[in-house]
């Protein structure tokens, strides 16, 4: 039966014969409960193949365009990274200011290095300055 509905789900999905011979794979093993972490490996892997990095912004009040365009711009010169792909938070509960978070998907070393210069990326006035209006 599990392994019918899991033929049936991805082919009605319109995936590739290649994602629902996997799915039905590990359907038939009995792994369907690690399907989530599988997924998350793999795209894992594929931005990291692909050279795109992911990264959220928690703030106080919603970035601009430029400013989203800015941040990622930074974080992609940090990271040297051609995409960027930022998940932006609003959290009016903040005192002020911003919390950034990149997913590292290299090394430890590397990832070390990356944090230190993932520091130059905090250092925008206008942007600070806007994200701390909520706290008068």
């Amino acid at each position: 039966m599990k392994r019918t509905v899991a033929t049936e789900v991805p082919q009605r999905s319109g995936l590739s014969n290649l994602t629902c011979n996997f799915v039905a794979l590990v359907a038939g093993r009995g792994r369907t409960d690690h399907i989530e972490a599988i997924a998350e490996k793999y795209r894992k892997l594929l931005d990291e193949n692909l050279g795109r990095v992911r990264a959220s912004v928690r703030t106080t009040v919603s970035l601009t365009d430029e400013e989203r365009r800015m941040l990622s711009a930074k974080i992609g010169q940090v990271r040297r990274s051609q995409e960027v792909v930022l998940e932006e938070i609003v959290d009016p509960t903040m005192l002020g200011g911003f919390l950034l978070v990149i997913r590292v998907t290299t090394s430890p070393t590397a990832a070390r290095a990356q944090a230190r210069a993932s520091m130059l990326v905090v250092r925008t006035p206008h942007f600070l300055s806007r994200c701390w209006t909520n706290v008068q």
